[in-house]
């Protein structure tokens, strides 16, 4: 990470200062992005400037490649140095200290990957960023000591900008709840100090080891990328990711709904054409039989009577439905003291060439009549008879009445009437015979 102050004339430049700078100073291939944290025109036009830069080079190119020869959604590079500013100021409004943010800040955060991190900073300028080593081999208040010791070799070194700024500096630590005790124990001049742990935070992923920060440090990361780096080839793919945003993805969704409303349109056209055929089947089956009956009867040349041969024809090839398709399973009664007492039938629309299924309708009248002591059996004789009836009229409507009122004791015998009325259709279209 490199500090730049580059002076420039305001009216001369029309682009971007610090990417020309980064054109004139590093490789087209070199990853690179900065942080422009202060412009001021005291002295002419100065923009100062945080770069951070990486070659494009193994692991991180082959990474690259192996992304976009994937396809894997490419979302950006970006330095956890820079983001770092961003970060500490989430954290100082996350815990309620927003009155610190334009304090002289010094965060630090023990990691396993990149042991103890020390940053200075102060508004948007991170000001410095020192790496110590963990003592993994050493007690907690040998480790304690090394971090005081840090930070007031850091206290010392920016002692006198410290007055310059007129503000208590704020020591911000990022550590386990071990160290967060510890830490509150500390005595440092003039300083606010500020004791985390990842829990206090509030964050959605917990560290598999309490001792180390560094999955709250990569969440923090992850939800802090406000300086995207680039490189030639990389803006290319950022153009190609945009174009394919605003451009093919629009137009892949407008052409799957034209090929939908095609697909539709062609299901519908098949749909049509088969209905068309089955009437040209059935066409040509009429014109057929008219020519058949027109040959068994050459008299008959009026289209008129051929229609009403064809209808007789009809009428007299229909098997008619009489009482006698019901008889024997109605009067099957299967027991000596049921008796059935009326028994109408009725068929409605029995002629009619356009009503091929005619209403029927069947009326029953029965009465059990046994011993005064068989009420019980008698019920159950009529529930039985009830039951053969629906087993072989299972596509009628069948209504069974028995009133209680009705039964009639008389001479040591009692008599249970009881009504059936059957109605359904019969027909050519139905099996309901």
């Amino acid at each position: 990470m490199i500090m730049e102050m580059l002076p420039i004339l305001s009216t001369l430049i029309k682009v971007n200062p610090v990417d020309k700078f980064i054109s004139e100073k590093y490789k087209p291939d070199d990853i690179v992005a900065y942080s422009v944290y202060d412009v001021n025109n005291q002295n002419g036009e100065v923009w100062n400037t945080c770069i951070a830069t990486t070659p494009f080079a193994p692991p991180l190119s082959d990474i690259l490649e192996y992304s976009i020869k994937k396809s894997f959604k490419y979302s950006g590079i970006y330095f956890l140095s820079l983001e770092l500013g961003t970060i500490i100021d989430r954290i100082l409004k996350a815990s309620g200290k927003s009155e610190h943010l334009d304090s002289l800040q010094i965060f630090t955060i023990t990691t396993e990957a990149s042991n103890i991190r020390v940053i200075v900073k102060y508004k948007n300028n991170i000001m410095s960023e020192k790496t110590v080593e963990f003592p993994y081999e050493k007690s907690d208040m040998y480790l304690i000591g090394t971090i005081e010791q840090v930070i007031s070799g850091k206290l010392l070194f920016y002692k006198q900008y410290i007055k310059t700024l007129e503000t208590q500096p704020c020591l911000i630590f990022l550590v386990d709840n071990t160290l967060k005790q510890m830490i509150s124990e500390l005595k440092f001049d003039n300083c606010n100090i500020l004791a985390l742990t990842g829990d206090d935070l509030e964050l959605t992923t917990h560290n598999s080891d309490d001792r180390f920060q560094d999955t709250a440090l990569i969440e923090m990361f992850n939800n802090s990328t406000t300086h995207l780096a680039s490189n030639k080839p990389l803006r290319g793919i950022t153009k190609l990711t945009l174009l394919n945003r605003v451009i093919f993805k629009p137009v892949i969704a407008i052409i799957s709904v034209m090929i939908l409303t095609l697909c539709f349109f062609k299901y519908q056209a098949i749909t049509v054409q088969s209905q068309a055929n089955d009437l040209n089947k059935q066409y040509y089956k009429l014109a057929e039989e008219y020519r058949q009956v027109k040959k068994r009867n050459p008299k008959l040349s009026n289209v008129g009577d051929l229609l009403e041969m064809y209808n007789l024809q009809n009428i007299i090839a229909r098997q008619p439905n009489t009482p006698f398709d019901h008889y024997k399973i109605l009067v099957l009664t299967q027991h000596k003291n049921l008796k059935i007492n009326k028994l109408s039938w009725k068929l409605s629309n029995p002629l009619l060439v356009n009503f091929p299924q005619s209403d029927l309708v069947i009326s029953i009248d029965i009465n059990y009549d046994g011993p005064i002591d068989s009420t019980l059996e008698g019920i159950e004789v009529i529930n039985g008879y009830y039951n053969h009836i629906k087993a072989n009229f299972q596509n009628f409507h069948v209504v069974f009445t028995k009133n209680s009122d009705e039964i009639k004791e008389a001479a040591r015998r009692v008599t249970i009437p009881a009504h059936f009325l059957i109605k359904g259709k019969v027909g050519e279209d139905t099996h309901a015979r």
